[in-house]
């Protein structure tokens, strides 16, 4: 089941996203990126300024599954070309989860939910190096958008754009079986 995040949340989700770098972004990042980064008790705080702010203009969508088993957040694109795009901030799940189709789930509630609020296309940005998620955006219709590395973005290491149309006529296709390929856990860090 989908949805909306709330503040009750905020606990569940910053351990979730702490488990999802580590398992995601050992291999290229640095443990003292990660470890600096925060442990999970210090981003609960975060995580209930953000789920009580959301309003119609973002939003952070939760798979539950006997727990939290991944989440979505999605808004308004934070670049200085957005061109009115919308932008999937982050999308996490749970490690042990993987491949069982989840991460699908999320993708395609966030595009709708991005479509709801009015966007006609949406990017992304991950790490060059997660190429189990590159694979999973480009399966889920996702490209490469010619956008070099922001520096200023990430500073673990280089990152890459992807983008998406969100009309109805490139509509993303329909589910993939379970197991069919969910990203290494996580975009990039929110």
């Amino acid at each position: 089941m989908i949805r909306r995040g709330r503040v009750h949340d905020a606990e569940a989700l910053a351990a979730l996203q702490v488990r999802a770098w580590r398992a995601a972004y050992s291999s290229y990042v640095s443990e003292e990126d990660l470890a600096a980064a925060g442990r999970p008790e210090e981003r609960v705080e975060r995580w209930r300024s953000r789920l009580a702010l959301e309003d119609a203009e973002s939003a952070t969508l939760v798979a539950e599954d006997g727990g939290i088993a991944g989440f979505v957040t999605v808004g308004p694109s934070r670049d200085d070309d957005d061109d009115g795009a919308g932008e999937l901030f982050a999308i996490y799940v749970e490690p042990e989860r993987i491949g069982t189709g989840v991460g699908r789930e999320l993708v395609l509630a966030g595009e709708r939910e991005l479509r709801e609020m009015g966007f006609t296309a949406a990017t992304l940005w991950t790490f060059q190096a997660n190429d189990a998620a590159r694979r999973f955006y480009e399966g889920a219709g996702w490209r490469v958008d010619e956008r070099p590395h922001d520096p200023d973005r990430w500073k673990w290491a280089p990152s890459v754009r992807y983008r998406r149309s969100l009309t109805p006529a490139d509509a993303p296709p329909p589910p993939a079986p379970p197991g069919a390929g969910d990203p290494r856990p996580g975009a990039e860090p929110a």
